[in-house]
């Protein structure tokens, strides 16, 4: 199923001179659904840059045809370009996001780490590494992922993209035997009503990261869709005291 806007139409970029924050999307996604969130931390002088990831805002056989390496170029590259304008850096990531977020804290030094639907394990992960790699179709009925009642399942397309899924999965693994190597600060947020990622995403974190900071928050009426959720406002209210709390952390330090 073809989009209906360009993809130019989809990325943002804000200035600001306070700090800057990276956002990354979730699979299937664009940065469009974190755009509310965006502008109210761009209102405290935040500069906001916010890529489309490879694959994303077009067609489901594009997203079959993205690789992790890809979606790290991508966001090892944008992270580059705002580090040469700025000097405090934060990263907000959503569901993919938040894997590529934590990929880029592993081997960067990051002013803060804003993570929404951690998606380090999966509900069901065996199963669903073991139909994958079983199952030969590269597009697989939404109805074999998701029950009909789960607000989870509306994606944007019809069929879930079984290729590109397998990177996510490629890369979540990566990223869980990198997490020591991640020594940024942490802000986790994920839905309670979570059934793809679930919640213990949270625990998971925060016993095998490196961070001496880690702080979580288990929002009680949110699905995976946390960005676009009903606790939307205590994500953005959350987040700008983190990024208040160690902006001024780090310019007590220098």
């Amino acid at each position: 199923m073809q989009r209906s806007w360009k993809k130019e139409e989809l990325t943002y970029s804000l200035p600001g001179r306070q700090a800057a924050l990276l956002i990354l999307h979730g699979f299937t996604g664009n940065p469009i659904v974190l755009k509310r969130i965006a502008r109210h931390i761009h209102q405290e002088d935040i500069a906001i840059e916010a890529p489309l990831l490879p694959g994303h805002g077009g067609t489901i056989e594009e997203i079959n045809s993205a690789t992790m390496e890809e979606w790290i170029h991508t966001t090892d590259k944008t992270f580059l370009q705002l580090k040469k304008h700025h000097l405090h850096v934060f990263v907000m990531g959503y569901s993919l996001g938040s894997l590529l977020a934590l990929e880029l804290a592993s081997r960067r030094t990051l002013s803060g780490l804003i993570l929404l639907s951690t998606a380090l394990k999966f509900t069901h992960s065996q199963h669903l590494r073991q139909m994958i790699a079983e199952d030969t179709r590269p597009l697989i009925p939404l109805d074999e992922i998701f029950d009909k009642e789960d607000p989870q399942r509306l994606q944007g397309y019809d069929m879930w993209p079984a290729l590109g899924f397998r990177e996510v999965l490629r890369l979540s693994h990566q990223v869980r035997r990198r997490l020591q190597n991640i020594h940024a600060p942490v802000l986790a947020c994920h839905g309670q009503k979570d059934t793809l990622t679930p919640p213990e995403n949270l625990d998971y974190l925060k016993n095998n990261i490196g961070s001496y900071y880690v702080e979580t928050h288990l929002l009680e009426n949110s699905h995976h869709r946390i960005v676009a959720g009903p606790d939307q406002d205590c994500i953005i209210r959350k987040s700008l005291e983190f990024i208040r709390q160690n902006l001024n952390q780090e310019k007590q330090e220098r």
